[in-house]
């Protein structure tokens, strides 16, 4: 693969099975997240706290889609690959939020714990 190629493409599936996603959708793996700490002498001290995987997407609407089934979902795998050749897995993942249709499609947000980085 070029090593100048950048992410571009995602190809997302719950429990094996593709979904047909519109462009640019945000994925987070999950990990450390740190939070900056002032104190009275000096600065570039640091909290960190355990942060899940999260997924924002908006799936296509079409014939055979379910927005019910979507919204249900509550202990799925979800795979998360980029054409740059990273994958990541977030097992035990869930529908977070409400879907919500608009513009051809609907969005789903999915949270979980932290991603599995299958390759790099």
């Amino acid at each position: 693969m070029n090593p100048n190629r950048v992410y571009g493409v995602t190809t997302i599936s719950v429990n094996g099975t593709r979904l047909e996603t519109a462009p640019k959708p945000t994925f987070r793996p999950g990990g450390v997240q740190r939070t900056a700490v002032e104190s009275d002498n000096g600065a570039g001290r640091h909290s960190e706290m355990p942060i899940g995987a999260r997924l924002d997407c908006k799936v296509l609407l079409k014939p055979g889609v379910s927005m019910r089934e979507a919204q249900g979902w509550s202990d799925e795998t979800v795979t998360v690959e980029c054409d740059t050749g990273q994958t990541y897995v977030v097992n035990h993942a869930y529908t977070a939020e409400a879907v919500e249709a608009n513009d051809g499609g609907f969005t789903l947000i999915m949270e979980g714990p932290e991603a599995d980085e299958l390759s790099i």
